[in-house]
């Protein structure tokens, strides 16, 4: 008997989760016939000390069981142990780890930036879904351009990890002393901007380096303010671009540091003259020069 997949909050190894009281799920399988978990047990560890034990329990459940135990900090790896029985006498155990995002309001301290910009038109729908994009005026098409930001931060020697939590009205992609961060498109994702926005965690640790570093971050309309359905609908949520980032560092001596966006960060258009989920995207190479504003660790434009 084996535990094959275990998951917390739906995910393997989660990083950055942003609730207090995580589920937990695990799939497991046998070679003997007809086997059933009767019992199982879960112990949350903070370097060492225990947070929770749920002791032997007699059930057979394996899906969405809560955490029961102390409370839970923000930006904190913490060790999770599984055991579990089988009706067989069979027995079969797991050792992983979960790590919490911003789990309380107050851990955003970083500061909505909103780069110099025309605010984005908002274009009158048309009339039927029949009409196409093809049948309206360029002349009358009016687009909104990418917006750069940038961020420039020390780090000091002794670094064991770092994360940066990101999200924007609009959809971004981020860049570490020149290096994309993550691989997620469409970042935050579409969502009721304004009931829920999501934000990304990510683990910036290889990309940092003693000394001076630049985050830049690129934002475009995507699904807040940029062209939504067939009938050309915008400005669903807002008509202005923002960005909201922050980073944690904590160095091998338990010390810990923050970064956020906010009045140190600058801001910059660039190549992508627009770039719209239904209209398309429009970069001018001659303006990549302006792209060192999010690159380079000098002070850009």
């Amino acid at each position: 008997m084996k535990i094959t997949e275990f998951r917390c909050e739906h995910r393997t190894h989660p990083m950055g989760i942003d609730t207090r009281r995580p589920e937990f799920s695990w799939i497991y399988e046998s070679k003997v016939p007809d086997t059933r978990q009767v019992q199982y047990r879960l112990q949350v560890f903070d370097k060492g000390r225990k947070l929770w034990d749920t002791g032997a329990l007699e059930s057979g459940q394996s899906f969405g069981i809560k955490y029961a135990g102390r409370k839970l900090e923000s930006f904190t790896r913490y060790d999770i142990e599984a055991n579990i029985w089988s009706n067989h006498g069979e027995a079969a155990e797991y050792s992983g780890w979960f790590e919490t995002g911003l789990l309380y309001q107050e851990d955003w301290t970083a500061k909505w930036v909103v780069p110099k910009q025309v605010p984005a038109y908002r274009e009158k729908p048309q009339e039927t879904a029949e009409i196409s994009y093809s049948s309206i005026k360029i002349e009358d098409i009016k687009m909104q351009p990418g917006q750069m930001i940038r961020m420039e931060f020390k780090v000091k020697p002794c670094l064991r990890s770092a994360r940066i939590y990101a999200t924007a009205h609009g959809i971004y992609r981020l860049e570490l002393n020149g290096r994309r961060v993550g691989d997620m498109e469409y970042a935050p994702g579409n969502s009721s901007y304004n009931r829920c926005l999501e934000y990304q965690t990510y683990d910036i640790t290889d990309g940092l380096k003693t000394g001076d570093n630049a985050l830049g971050m690129t934002i475009c309309p995507g699904w807040y303010c940029g062209k939504v359905g067939l009938t050309g609908d915008s400005c669903q949520y807002g008509t202005l671009l923002a960005g909201l980032f922050q980073i944690e560092v904590l160095y091998e001596n338990g010390q810990r540091e923050r970064f956020g966006s906010g009045e140190t960060c600058c801001s910059e258009t660039g190549p992508v003259k627009y770039a719209d989920l239904f209209v398309g995207e429009c970069y001018d190479a001659r303006d990549e020069k302006k792209i060192s504003a999010c690159r380079d660790t000098g002070r850009g434009n």
